[in-house]
Order: C-alpha cells, then sequence, then structure tokens
C-alpha cells in the first residue's frame, strides 16, 4: 500500500493537501499513469476517476510476437491480469461512477460561472496568489490610513478570500481594498500603470 499526498486546488481556490491510499500504480514512458486506489476505484494520482476505458491501456502488457527487419522485437498489446481486473471494475460500476463524478463536476463549474465567480487559471492560483492591495478604511479621505501594498495573508491570514487577484476595487467590512502593481519598488494603481509597467 502506498500514500499519497497530493495538493488540491479546492472550489474557491484555497490549496490543501489530500492524503490518499493507492494499492498500485503504473506508469508509461510518456509520463501517464494510473492508480489503483484503496476504495477499488481506478484514477488519477488527482483521485480523479479515468474518464475512459481507453485510461486503462497503460495496464497492458506487451506480448512478443516476432522480430522486426531491423532485428528488433515486434510485440503487440494484450490484457494483462491488472488490464482484465480493471475492465471488470470499468464494466460493473467504473463507467457509472466516473460518468457521475465528471457530471457533479461539471455541474459545480457551471454553477460557479452562474454566481459569478471566475473559473480558476489554467498556470494555477500563483498570479492570484501574488497579487497586492492597499486597504484604507472606506471613510478615508485621500491616502489618509492608506497601507503599504501587501499579500491577503496580512489581513486574512493563511486563507486567501475568493476575490482576491480577481477584483481591482472591492469594499468590505468597513475597508477599501485596491489592487495594485509593485514594479520595482515603485506601486502603481491599476489605472495608472504606465505603458512601459503594463507591456
Amino acid at each position: 500500500m502506498q500514500i499519497l499526498h497530493v495538493q488540491e486546488t479546492t472550489k474557491d481556490g484555497k490549496k490543501i493537501s489530500k492524503t490518499i491510499e493507492v494499492i498500485r500504480s503504473w506508469i508509461d514512458s510518456s509520463g501517464k499513469s494510473i492508480y489503483h486506489f484503496a476504495d477499488g476505484k481506478f484514477g488519477f494520482k488527482s483521485g480523479a476517476y479515468i474518464r475512459s476505458l481507453e485510461d486503462l491501456d497503460i495496464l497492458k502488457a506487451e506480448e512478443v510476437i516476432g522480430e522486426t527487419p531491423a532485428g528488433k522485437p515486434k510485440t503487440r498489446p494484450v490484457e494483462s491480469f491488472a488490464y482484465a481486473q480493471a475492465k471488470r471494475w470499468w464494466d460493473a460500476i467504473g463507467k457509472a461512477q466516473s460518468e457521475e463524478y465528471y457530471a457533479k463536476e461539471r455541474m459545480d463549474l457551471e454553477a460557479r460561472h452562474l454566481s459569478g465567480v471566475p473559473e480558476l487559471p489554467k498556470e494555477g492560483t500563483a498570479a492570484l496568489d501574488g497579487a497586492s492591495y492597499t486597504r484604507q478604511p472606506v471613510e478615508a479621505i485621500g491616502r489618509k490610513n492608506l497601507t503599504n501594498p501587501s499579500h491577503y495573508g496580512r489581513w486574512f491570514g493563511k486563507d486567501r478570500p475568493g476575490w482576491w487577484g480577481y477584483a481591482d476595487l472591492i469594499e468590505m467590512a468597513g475597508y477599501r481594498y485596491r489592487r495594485v502593481l509593485v514594479e520595482d519598488g515603485e506601486v502603481y494603481p491599476l489605472e495608472e500603470v504606465p505603458e512601459a509597467v503594463n507591456a
């Protein structure tokens, strides 16, 4: 039995660590891998189900059926015991569970879009985590009580708010948060970013 510690991004963009028990894993030369989890399912390292029966092809063995003209072994894929076991799981309950899992994932994504929560960037949350904001009481005039640019940890601890990195300006709990760009030690409100910095 193997124990995997997987980083997962939650629906609101937070990164959490998840522990997964794995019975066995397979990896091919391209780096693609399949895992047989302790709960019986076959899936990917993230814990997600496989999407189709073809994902299990890396479990197939290769049988030598002759030689190529260059003298190298000629092989063909054959169903290994592991593949046959995984295929039985897929036919019995895996396909239905996988379809249910990915249907729920699509519904969650659609619900996020309908509620106005933007989709997380494909490159991950690093750009959101690295956004800088100034904070000032809403009733303050001018630059009175304006803080230096900071990251979310200063005011919100370990949990990045869902709007952080998306909103240019937001008022909440008596404070105004304005996103700024910090470049070479200079602070620019987004509407005042010079062309050279914006490029």
